[in-house]
């Protein structure tokens, strides 16, 4: 069999689950929920589907507790010759399936910027455990392939804990089959396809939500950009705090979530609509490494969420013929398919993975090319994916529950993400460009309408807030800044909740209340629900500065207020303070009763426009608690 031959092992039930092509094609270990795989020859199949069914029965599977993210499973390393796989990708093989290099990878995702891709940018890419050798292997990836060196010497290359200091955690012991392989593959796939942008890796201590979570806050206040190649089930982590908080950054930060690599539905953080989800394709090569044609690989993660709604970007998309007003998965779509995988260097060994592990760096790195090639293109949201990105539609191949069609599907989303339009100039191939491809005639190139007519990509601007978030505020009973809903009196809280309920034929509160849990919610609970509905839904590129809340955090402003540039402090007559605060001078934060100093976004400025008074919030959790004590407002109400 040969001594660097793994040994591939899956349970009956899953093998008998798969379709039967698939399971005659079993090319990984499959372990909980991971979110990659990694290549396996054809011709040692047969020998490895025997070994599978001849130890079916010996076989323990461990279940991860539902507070635990898997980043780990769904590949087994396999060696790889690094010359297996060139630039030109002349390696000796008969399928039309070749290994991707990073000049493939850049030319057929017309990735802009050439070795300059990135510049200006930083994307942070999030993961579990430690990674001792991430920097050295980043190194030999970069030398193999002719990248420019990405170092902490040169300050290309950062690696932090989850609070964004230095106590990084052990290594993970699955080696490349666990954390250390997806960090490689995360890190070095960014670098390949934006070699000129910063890359910061945050290293959770574990892979509890618990801990990723808090990764996520670091990541987003050091990087504009942030890749997370993991996920669970939505029932099987605590997530509202969470999804609360990634809602306040819409706009702001460009978040790229892995669908999943079962080929069902994916699960979160990539379900948000506060994301971009990333499914999969099968890259079909020609000998001479151009695109030959793609199709959805059948471990693309996608479907219909059960828990979050669409946001209007989102629906469309024409979603809501598949899933009604649900979020629906992926948005876009790489190459994820092992047998058209990356080559990625860890630990003195080469290895070949797939998975949309490998697409979600992709994607992060596509969009810290597309930013850096052109400043009018702040953010790469949903407002952008649906309103002004190119894509090449995908209409062949299926996952496990759908097929890709023409237009949007739930296997590979809009489609495969190559080309920008912008009121200025396109970064990638316009609308208009016939595809050059050797392609069914089911691919095709294609945008949403507005992108059709240049739709402009507006910058997030901070200089008013939205007529929507104004409308909002502008009905509540109590006009105040609050810290938790659970702090607000009564009378204010109720008619909050009540009016947000009324609105839009009550659809930010009909999710949980038709699940049977708003009874088992107190009215904090219920508002804050909605709350997170109603932003994700409302917020825009536009930005709203004064609709900002976190976790149950909301901001209460009245709709006179608008964002401005003021760096004055309330004066100490015109706020009050619940709590003790800590006071940093600059524009890096205000007061502050926690230790999210150093997570936390920068600050969102708010002056009332009647008053002149000038209050400092963050666009994360309200730390800091001011009144311009309104009429029906108490001391109660903080």
């Amino acid at each position: 069999m040969g001594e660097n031959l793994p040994l591939l092992c899956v349970t009956w039930n899953e093998l008998s689950e798969l379709p039967t092509h698939t399971a005659q094609r079993i090319l990984a270990t499959t372990i909980g929920t991971g979110r990659k795989r990694n290549y396996e020859t054809r011709t040692n199949m047969r020998v490895i589907y025997s070994i599978a069914l001849l130890l079916l029965f010996t076989i323990t599977i461990t279940r991860a507790d539902e507070d635990t993210v898997n980043g780990h499973g769904r590949h087994h390393p396999v060696p790889l010759d690094p010359q297996g796989s060139d630039d030109s990708s002349t390696e000796k093989r008969t399928t039309a399936m070749r290994a991707t290099s990073p000049n493939m990878a850049r030319s057929m995702y017309n990735i802009p910027g050439g070795d300059n891709a990135g510049a200006g940018q930083t994307v942070a890419v999030v993961v579990a455990y430690g990674a001792s050798t991430a920097e050295s292997d980043l190194a030999s990836f970069s030398t193999r392939y002719g990248l420019p060196p990405c170092t902490s010497d040169n300050g290309c290359f950062k690696k932090v804990d989850q609070n964004g200091g230095s106590n990084i955690p052990r290594d993970d012991t699955g080696g490349a089959a666990g954390w250390g392989g997806e960090t490689a593959l995360d890190v070095q796939w960014v670098h390949a396809v934006a070699p000129a942008a910063n890359i910061i890796l945050v290293c959770a201590n574990s892979s509890l939500s618990s801990n990723l979570f808090p990764a996520v806050r670091t990541a987003a206040s050091l990087a504009n950009i942030v890749s997370l190649s993991w996920g669970a089930a939505e029932s099987g982590v605590p997530q509202t705090a969470m999804e609360a908080y990634l809602a306040t950054l819409r706009g702001r930060i460009s978040f790229f979530a892995a669908t999943g690599d079962d080929g069902r539905l994916s699960g979160y953080p990539a379900s948000s609509p506060s994301v971009i989800a990333v499914g999969g394709t099968s890259t079909y090569t020609n000998s001479d490494g151009t695109l030959e044609y793609e199709e959805g690989w059948e471990g693309s993660a996608g479907g219909c969420s059960k828990t979050y709604t669409a946001t209007t970007p989102q629906m469309s998309s024409g979603s809501g013929s598949l899933c009604g007003q649900k979020r629906a998965t992926p948005d876009i779509s790489f190459n994820a398919d092992p047998n058209s995988g990356v080559p990625i260097f860890y630990n003195g060994t080469w290895y070949q993975f797939g998975g949309t592990s490998l697409a979600c760096p992709i994607a992060a790195g596509r969009a810290a090319a597309v930013m850096g090639s052109n400043e009018n293109i702040r953010v790469i949201d949903a407002q952008h994916i649906y309103n002004n990105a190119v894509v090449r539609d995908v209409a062949l191949g299926y996952n496990y529950n759908y097929s890709a069609t023409v237009g949007f599907d739930l296997v590979t989303g809009k489609g495969v993400w190559i080309g920008d339009t912008d009121a200025s100039s396109p970064v990638g191939p316009t609308p208009t460009t016939p595809s050059t491809l050797n392609t069914p005639t089911s691919s095709v190139i294609s945008t949403s309408a507005s992108s059709t007519t240049s739709t402009t990509s507006t910058p997030v601007s901070t200089s008013t807030t939205s007529i929507s978030c104004q409308q909002m505020w502008s009905d509540l009973p109590c006009r105040t800044l609050y810290e938790d809903p659970t702090k607000m009196n009564p009378t204010a809280l109720n008619s909050a909740r009540d009016w947000l309920c009324s609105q839009e034929n009550g659809r930010y509160c009909q999710d949980i209340q038709g699940s049977g849990k708003w009874s088992q919610c107190n009215a904090a609970e219920q508002l804050s629900y909605a709350m997170s509905l109603f932003y994700a839904d409302h917020v825009t590129s536009q930005g709203d500065a004064a609709c900002s809340f976190g976790g149950i955090g909301v901001v209460v402003l009245p709709s006179t207020w608008s964002a401005s540039s003021t760096t004055s402090l309330p004066s100490t007559s015109s706020r009050k303070k619940t709590s003790s605060v800590a006071e940093r001078s600059g524009s890096s934060t205000s007061e502050l009763t926690t230790n999210d100093l150093s997570t936390s976004p920068p600050i969102s400025r708010i002056q009332d426009s009647n008053s002149g008074v000038n209050v400092l919030t963050l666009s994360t959790i309200t730390l800091s608690l001011y009144s311009c004590e309104p009429v029906g407002c108490t001391d109660e109400t903080v």
